[in-house]
């Protein structure tokens, strides 16, 4: 029987909010925001692959003509989920929402925190505190460069890791608060 100490969790979670924050922005301050061209989208799976490198998950990125696809996998128990992100963003870091710290220093805004990066940033939370807690579950990450486009190069390898899960959770946040979004017109449905 698999049992956690939930304090030690909690404070865990509490000890390294700010270590993910910092990861948020050093992936906001990435311009993956230009079509086509790989740099950007690339930069953020580097940094975000050298990040769960330095845990001991697995990371394996596979090149497409408009940037990497991104691979981690954790847990070789329990339910196999898959936790699906993207590293590519729809507005240039120089615009009207370009980076900047909040007057509270637990936010930050820019192109990209809720559309995705920090989706990702949960998926790779999720991950890391799952590996040190030794939750019975087996975790794929799996980010891809061109969400925003419509997933054109990442469609065959997003559908092939769905069929090798027990479930799918997309880390993009709702256009709304509080709601939770079940598909989308350019969803993938199986």
């Amino acid at each position: 029987q698999w049992m956690i100490d939930h304090v030690a969790l909690a404070q865990y979670i509490s000890d390294h909010g700010q270590v993910w924050l910092n990861l948020l922005k050093d992936l906001v301050l990435i311009d993956s925001s230009r079509e086509g061209d790989p740099t950007g989208v690339n930069q953020v799976l580097d940094r975000v692959a050298d990040y769960l490198s330095t845990l001991g998950i697995s990371v394996n990125q596979t090149k497409t003509p408009v940037g990497n696809i991104l691979t981690a996998k954790t847990g070789t128990k329990g339910p196999r989920i898959l936790c699906l992100g993207h590293a590519d963003t729809v507005l240039p870091p120089d615009g009207p929402l370009a980076w900047r710290e909040a007057p509270a220093e637990d936010r930050i805004y820019g192109s990209g925190v809720m559309d995705m990066k920090g989706g990702d940033v949960y998926m790779i939370a999720i991950a890391e505190t799952a590996k040190k807690f030794e939750i019975p579950v087996q975790l794929t990450l799996m980010i891809v460069p061109d969400e925003e486009t419509g997933s054109h190069h990442s469609k065959a390898a997003i559908e092939a890791a769905a069929r090798q899960h027990d479930y799918c959770i997309v880390f993009e946040a709702s256009e709304t608060m509080n709601d939770i979004v079940r598909s989308r017109k350019t969803g993938i449905h199986s």
